[in-house]
């Protein structure tokens, strides 16, 4: 268990009291408690709106930090072409002599013995795919950020996990 102190790059680790500085190693320690669903205590003195301000940043920080491990398999190039792949998937699926030529370069890259009409067909699903999650993580935490507003108490804010 932790508590947050007025500091946002400094948390105390309860069952010692010991004080634990962004960066340190311990500081992994408590994001990864974090993103296990666990709830730090407020720092002392902390007002209503102080406590909902921290409760969407740790909500925000934890959709990230999921986020982030779904991201983490496409490097950032690869997934600025996704809207051009998808964009030539769906003109191959009504036109299958449509002009598609990323994707044909990249069935030629590939070298796995498939169409473009086959590589578009996973393109559609891979979309369909992440789109589904997205979708599903990101409405999570537009109704906890709901959750959040509407608490009229410290202890609803704080109960309150990702």
């Amino acid at each position: 268990m932790y508590q947050l102190t007025t500091d946002a790059d400094l948390v105390i680790r309860l069952d010692d009291n010991t004080t634990i500085r962004k960066g340190h190693r311990w500081w992994d320690d408590y994001e990864a408690w974090l993103a296990a669903g666990n709830t730090p205590s407020a720092a002392d003195g902390v007002s209503f709106a102080d406590e909902q301000a921290r409760k969407l940043d740790v909500i925000c920080a934890a959709y990230e930090l999921e986020f982030s491990a779904i991201k983490r398999q496409y490097p950032d190039s690869e997934r600025e072409s996704w809207p051009m792949q998808l964009a030539e998937s769906v003109a191959l699926q009504a036109d299958p002599g449509a002009d598609a030529p990323f994707l044909e370069a990249l069935v030629l890259a590939r070298g796995m013995n498939e169409t473009k009409t086959e590589l578009a067909t996973k393109v559609r699903a891979k979309h369909a795919s992440y789109s589904a999650i997205s979708a599903s993580m990101t409405g999570r935490r537009h109704a906890l950020e709901r959750k959040v507003l509407a608490a009229s108490t410290l202890e609803q804010i704080q109960a309150i996990n990702w």
